[in-house]
């Protein structure tokens, strides 16, 4: 793959930062950085193992939003 010529800026939670896809991003230009540094609005995308992105689009999800990441947070014990 050749370089990128709209690279686009990624904050990637440091525990998946180092995946091979991450590591191609990276050979093609992208910028992937594991610590802001600036403004969290100047990144195109913030990924991390279980994040979510949403814009004024997405706004009506956010029930279904905070419904599921409750789900993932608080995970329902099995007796």
């Amino acid at each position: 793959m050749g370089k990128s010529s709209k690279p686009v800026r990624f904050l990637v939670h440091p525990s998946i930062a180092n995946a091979p896809e991450f590591q191609a991003l990276r050979e093609q230009g992208h910028v992937i950085d594991t610590e802001p540094t600036g403004p969290v609005w100047d990144y195109d995308a913030i990924i991390g193992p279980t994040s979510w992105r949403m814009t004024a689009r997405h706004i009506k999800y956010l029930p279904l939003t905070i419904q599921e990441a409750r789900r993932l947070h608080y995970p329902k014990e099995t007796t």
